[in-house]
């Protein structure tokens, strides 16, 4: 969308995202407009790589998935909790919203690791 010579850019941070995906979010319907205006073409959707990177390292899970575990998601509990079913990972919106660090302790997120590299095939591990 131009007005005169500038066009229109919406900046999608973190707190744009979430409320976007998540259906009770108070700023979901606003939320979701925006980014189905970015969508369609209508303005320039700008994502600064430090707002998927917050939320990557508050999130360790999530920061050692690959993109198609992380896209691979579920909204349960009437929108309260986001689910990776690949990652085994289960965060409410209100603790991501408010930057609440997950309460995995570094021992539990070791064996998870642990279990993830024997679940790779020889070839994967080698890549």
């Amino acid at each position: 969308m131009m007005y005169g010579d500038a066009t229109v850019q919406i900046l999608l941070d973190t707190s744009v995202l979430v409320a976007a995906m998540v259906e009770l979010h108070p700023a979901h319907d606003r939320a979701l407009l925006w980014l189905q205006r970015v969508h369609a073409g209508g303005a320039v959707g700008i994502v600064a790589a430090h707002t998927l990177a917050e939320l990557l390292a508050w999130y360790p899970r999530l920061w050692y998935g690959n993109p198609d575990e992380r896209m691979n998601f579920e909204i349960i509990g009437d929108g309260e909790y986001i689910h990776w079913p690949d990652l085994e990972e289960d965060l409410s919106v209100s603790g991501i919203l408010s930057g609440r660090k997950p309460k995995e302790s570094p021992e539990s997120l070791k064996k998870w690791l642990a279990a993830r590299e024997g679940k790779r095939s020889p070839a994967q591990s080698t890549e």
